[in-house]
């Protein structure tokens, strides 16, 4: 499931960019979008090849796709984010996505190919900035 926090209507958060991030406990998986003119398919690519620890700049590789990190951008959930009886986020949890551009972010209606890495349970290790909270 992909979630964006942007979705959570009132929602408590702060947001920001990161430098350097660590990946817990293995809970970093690469996304794709393809757009096919007449339809468009979004699915995961995996996770086998995605490190403990990412930097901007690095390249990032699974299976046939191949992502170079320019942007990282986190979320820290400052309340319980729940969807029925599904907890998406606990307080204090932080999560990232991490994309070569602003445009590859996965929360538009656009029709156009983009990749990303969604990291569920993301430590920030440098932080470029925050934005003030939702």
């Amino acid at each position: 499931m992909i979630w964006h926090p942007s979705d959570s209507q009132g929602l408590r958060t702060e947001k920001g960019k990161a430098g350097h991030i660590r990946v817990k406990n293995n809970s970093a998986t690469m996304y794709a979008d393809k757009n096919y003119i007449i339809t468009q398919t979004r699915g995961p690519v995996g996770s086998e090849g995605i490190p403990t620890e990412i930097r901007i700049g690095d390249t990032v590789r699974v299976k046939d796709r191949v992502l170079k990190v320019q942007h990282i951008f986190w979320t820290r959930y400052l309340e319980r984010a729940q969807w029925g009886r599904e907890v998406l986020a606990n307080a204090g949890d932080v999560q990232c996505v991490l994309v070569e551009t602003p445009e590859d972010l996965p929360y538009g209606d656009e029709d156009r190919n983009r990749l990303w890495i969604n990291v569920k349970q993301c430590e920030l290790i440098k932080e470029i900035g925050s934005t003030e909270g939702k």
